[in-house]
């Protein structure tokens, strides 16, 4: 409920069914991994998670200050600051939730796929990938000069989890701290896919 900042959730309390202790005021966007939620504070410079910590739901030491856009896979994020061309990672290392290797100076956008995760730079018509090497992961020998996309190969919606409860928000658990390389994530994460193509 953007306008009193507030929200109720429901289904597994494990991955993200429960968030009486999440406060919701000032989130301006919700995304989502396959087992977890962050509520993302954009005017803030901050942003609250919860749900499974594997999957992205414990974000205590993530710095989202200056954070423009979130992306997911199915168990991590990816916190993307545009203008500083740096970004923070958290939840799952085998789905791209570590990037502290990653260079993101240059990069136009960031993609990912289930398990993966790619910053691609366009004007240099290079990128780099993340994550699970058989999702995507690992994009060494291909050659991205001339692309101008870059897309999932398959994509499948997933079920949703059993219901537990529901609650409504109003709490604490707000993120500012200090973490590193990184960055965002968007979309949310309840579709899968495998790998990527791109497009010329």
């Amino acid at each position: 409920k953007r306008d009193s900042g507030t929200a109720a959730c429901w289904g597994d309390w494990g991955t993200g069914g429960l968030c009486s202790d999440v406060d919701f005021h000032g989130t301006t966007e919700i995304y989502s991994s396959d087992g977890a939620f962050v509520a993302f504070k954009k005017d803030l410079g901050t942003a609250a998670c919860w749900g499974s910590w594997s999957s992205g739901g414990n974000c205590l030491g993530v710095d989202f200050s200056g954070t423009t856009e979130i992306f997911s896979s199915d168990g991590a994020f990816v916190a993307f600051k545009r203008d500083s061309g740096t970004a923070a990672c958290w939840g799952d290392s085998s789905y791209g939730g570590s990037c502290s290797n990653v260079d993101y100076s240059g990069t136009t956008e960031i993609y990912s796929s289930d398990r993966a995760f790619v910053a691609f730079k366009k004007d240099s018509g290079t990128a780099i990938c993340w994550g699970g090497s058989s999702h995507g992961g690992d994009c060494s020998g291909v050659e991205f000069g001339g692309t101008s996309t870059i897309n999932r190969a398959t994509s499948t919606s997933s079920t949703a989890s059993t219901s537990s409860a529901t609650s409504t928000s109003s709490a604490t658990r707000t993120s500012t701290a200090t973490s590193t390389s990184s960055a965002t994530s968007t979309s949310s994460a309840m579709s899968t896919s495998s790998a990527m193509s791109i497009g010329r």
